[in-house]
């Protein structure tokens, strides 16, 4: 019998090979429920793309149980998902693909029935075979212990922790969090599964020239600082572990206006010696932009 790495690189020869996902998902069915078929007709409808038809002959020969099919057609529906997710490349090196991932993948992912829950699953499938190496098999751990509620939970944090360069930031300031719908009981949590580090004595340290820099923009805002010297100034933050920055990238993060603002507001009370201005883009010309210069941070919440 051929090894899983193997069996992708066979399968790529095949009208399967339309597709890495289902390259990938004929190799694993083929390991986990062909052993030493590969001259059998299931095999070739296997070759073909034909996954369930294999699986409903296994079962019907009693050769797999109904609870492997079961997790087999939850992996094949998010293998359909991730279908949308993944971006075709011209040199696609099926070589380098990590068979043992994907098998770990399989084993956690074939136990999640919810649409909802498939669709984070079928991010990272796609993830994974769109960047080699993206996620880690703690990412996968995690992932499989949380619930619908807790993933709308990490969600909901997700949704206001800013971008600040190519930093996440979740600001430690109980004014950002309160006005956010987000408590500490959240924060600890998501330390619980190893997504956050919760601390009260973890900051961010900035660097700023003599000058005025952008510190982070949304789609319609731009925050910029402003030194008459060179100096630092610090965040408190909340910061996230590799697997809670790994699980972020399947969520559309994006700074928000409103969170911008109120940072902002919170910056400025606390770096006295800074100052601050939230402004309306008003056009974009390469790296820099206009903005209007009425500063948000002056008007009343």
């Amino acid at each position: 019998m051929m090894t899983g790495s193997e069996l992708i690189t066979y399968l790529s020869n095949f009208p399967i090979a339309q597709s890495a996902i289902s390259q990938i998902s004929g190799a694993l069915i083929a390991v986990m429920f062909m052993r030493k078929k590969t001259s059998t007709k299931e095999f070739e409808k296997l070759k073909a793309g034909e996954f369930k038809e294999v699986l409903h002959d296994l079962v019907a020969n009693g050769e797999i149980s109904y609870k492997d099919l079961y997790e087999a057609n939850n992996y094949l529906e998010i293998a359909e998902k991730a279908d949308k997710y993944y971006h075709k490349k011209k040199n696609d090196n099926h070589q380098n693909r990590d068979f043992d991932f994907f098998y770990r993948f399989y084993d956690n992912a074939g136990k999640v029935s919810d649409e909802e829950m498939q669709e984070l699953w079928a991010k990272i499938l796609a993830g994974e075979i769109n960047q080699p190496g993206e996620y880690s098999l703690k990412t996968l751990l995690v992932l499989s212990s949380f619930s619908k509620t807790e993933a709308r939970l990490l969600a909901h944090i997700y949704q206001h922790t800013l971008i600040l360069g190519e930093k996440l930031l979740l600001p430690n300031y109980e004014r950002y969090l309160a006005g956010n719908n987000i408590a500490a009981t959240d924060i600890l949590l998501l330390d619980d599964y190893g997504i956050v580090n919760f601390s009260d004595n973890m900051i961010y340290n900035i660097e700023l020239k003599k000058g005025n820099i952008s510190l982070m923009h949304s789609a319609n805002i731009n925050l910029v600082v402003e030194s008459g010297i060179d100096c630092n100034f610090s965040v408190r933050q909340y910061p996230f572990t590799k697997a809670g920055c790994e699980l972020a990238t399947i969520f559309d993060i994006k700074n928000d206006d409103d969170d911008i603002v109120r940072f902002g507001k919170i910056l400025r009370e606390a770096n006295q010696n800074l100052k601050f201005h939230a402004g309306k883009i008003i056009s974009v010309h390469g790296d820099s932009m206009e903005c209007d210069k009425i500063n948000l941070l002056n008007l009343q919440d």
